[in-house]
């Protein structure tokens, strides 16, 4: 299954890129977060309480940063396990800089195994993608906030 979307904000892209790529920065706006470890700039773990359908439960997320060029693009592959599903997810993030701020360009490559791949793809892409809309809505306002408190 592929994802992709674009995500601006009026913000410099550096700015941008240290917001993403610090997992601390980002821990408000993780949906159903429960723990998370950072083990170095390049590797950490999330935990997440998920559900498709039936399935729910927890799922523990190894993630590792595998490529980089500060400030513009990066490569992260995830590899997730819960309840007797996993899945492994291989993303890309370009940063470009706008006449407004920064514009990301993000994709991801999600392949799954186990109870979670027989749930159908219609209702995973739905469930992602409900997701990824509250994670990048949440995003936008932290850097919202960031602007408003520097004024």
């Amino acid at each position: 299954m592929e994802f992709q979307g674009t995500f601006a904000v009026e913000a410099p892209v550096e700015k941008v890129w240290d917001t993403f790529m610090n997992p601390r920065n980002l821990a408000p706006c993780m949906p159903d977060l429960q723990l998370l470890e950072v083990y170095d700039p390049t590797h950490f773990r999330a935990v997440v309480k998920a559900g498709v359908s039936f399935i729910r439960g927890k799922f523990s997320f190894d993630v590792r940063v595998v490529e980089q060029d500060r400030p513009v693009r990066a490569r992260l592959q995830a590899q997730g396990k819960g309840r007797g599903s996993a899945v492994d997810v291989d993303s890309t993030v370009v940063l470009i800089r706008t006449a407004r701020g920064t514009e990301m360009r993000w994709n991801a490559e999600a392949r799954l195994v186990g109870k979670l791949a027989n749930v159908g793809s219609r209702l995973i892409e739905s469930t992602a993608d409900k997701k990824v809309q509250e994670f990048f809505g949440c995003v936008k306002g932290l850097f919202e906030q960031t602007e408003d408190s520097s004024d």
